[in-house]
């Protein structure tokens, strides 16, 4: 463009001049011309051998970026690595090349904030200065809960008050022959004992802020089963071992009566007292065990070292005699239980529930919420034998 524009303004010049008949001047006016273009001429060739050379050296740049031979190569190339084609293709580049770049112009690069940022021989977010958020794992972690047995072994019955009675019936004597014609028929005395017992509350509960739970959509639903679940294992605790003294229920263990064995080992003993209960009268259904006193059993061996209470490959149910083995680790170690549920009953006045309130205390304007989680339950014994008591260690015959 400037090139055209001074030769134009030259012989226009010229023109002019020779019109006047001025042949001295026409010549100075040639040879100036002359001279312009010349000087034009070269002043071009080189902007165009310097555009050239840098556009050879951009393409090699692109080349070796797109081999990944950038450096020491090392160099891995990466998603976000810059599209050197797209500077060369770009108008405004060209406009550079061209000399007709303007202020305003710009070249567009097809890359990220991140990969600007981050040391492009480690493309990770934890080399870089601006790393990226992190992926969340789905749900809550860190707490685990014991599965639980009992509760779900010995039959449940509705209750309707906070206290229950009933009556245990005792007896003495037998039927016999008659001692001949005339002579007295054997007799039976029959007692009945009132036992009275009550309904234990077994609660918790937490305290949350209702903007959290309103934002993390499983949180409460994961606070109602962690808290539901140690309810749950409080009752079987109760059911199992409780005292049975103030607000206290009395447990099959500690109202369990000792049965006398003789047997050795101890699978003979428990056979022994099974055998015993189910002479009186009862069905045994059950064995509860603590789980490491199980162990002890379920390790057995003979003299080739094989297992005799199933293979650790494939182990089976525990159970002895054919009656479940429900381990408890509730249950003290050196005892087991052998028992006939159908004579106890779990009094259900109210299951384990969640109540959820906004209007305890000042919650409401603290944006608080109370998360209770509550049951209501007693244990009938119906009959003081239905569960005896095996003592597990080395018998003293």
């Amino acid at each position: 463009m400037f090139r055209k524009t001074a030769m134009a303004g030259a012989i226009e010049h010229g023109r002019k001049n020779g019109r006047n008949g001025d042949s001295d001047v026409e010549a100075t006016t040639i040879a100036e011309l002359e001279r312009i273009a010349g000087r034009v001429k070269h002043y071009v060739t080189e902007n165009e051998r310097k555009t050239n050379a840098a556009l050879e050296r951009l393409q090699d740049l692109e080349q070796r970026v797109a081999d990944g031979g950038l450096g020491d190569g090392n160099y891995v190339p990466s998603n976000h690595a810059l599209d050197l084609k797209a500077i060369t293709d770009d108008d405004s580049f060209k406009a550079f090349a061209e000399k007709s770049i303007d202020k305003t112009s710009h070249i567009r690069l097809t890359t990220s904030v991140k990969a600007l940022i981050n040391d492009p021989g480690s493309p990770d977010s934890a080399n870089g200065t601006m790393p990226a958020n992190p992926q969340r794992i789905p749900g809550y972690h860190g707490y685990v809960l014991r599965p639980l047995r009992l509760i779900d072994l010995l039959p449940s019955v509705p209750q309707e008050t906070n206290t229950f009675e009933y009556v245990r019936l005792g007896f003495t004597g037998d039927a016999e022959v008659q001692d001949g014609e005339g002579a007295e028929k054997a007799e039976m005395d029959f007692e009945g004992t009132l036992v009275q017992d009550k309904v234990a509350t077994i609660a918790v509960h937490t305290t949350a802020s209702s903007q959290v739970l309103d934002d993390e959509a499983q949180l409460q639903n994961t606070l109602q089963n962690i808290m539901s679940q140690k309810v749950r294992s409080r009752i079987e605790q109760q059911l199992t071992v409780g005292s049975g003294t103030g607000i206290n229920l009395e447990g099959l263990y500690t109202s369990a009566t000792p049965i006398n064995t003789l047997m050795n080992p101890v699978p003979d003993r428990i056979g022994e007292a099974i055998t015993a209960m189910e002479t009186a009268g009862y069905s045994v259904n059950v064995i509860l065990m603590n789980p490491a006193d199980w162990l002890e059993i379920a390790v057995m061996k003979d003299e080739e070292g094989r297992y005799l209470y199933g293979n650790p490959a494939s182990p089976a149910a525990p159970s002895l005699w054919n009656r479940p083995v429900v381990t408890i680790p509730d249950l003290p170690r050196g005892t087991a239980l052998v028992g006939d549920t159908s004579k106890v009953e779990i009094r259900d006045r109210m299951s384990p529930t969640v109540f959820i309130s906004r209007d305890h205390k000042d919650y409401r304007t603290r944006n608080l919420v109370l998360i209770l989680v509550e049951a209501r339950i007693g244990l009938a014994i119906l009959d003081a034998l239905a569960f005896r008591r095996v003592d597990l260690g080395p018998s003293t015959k």
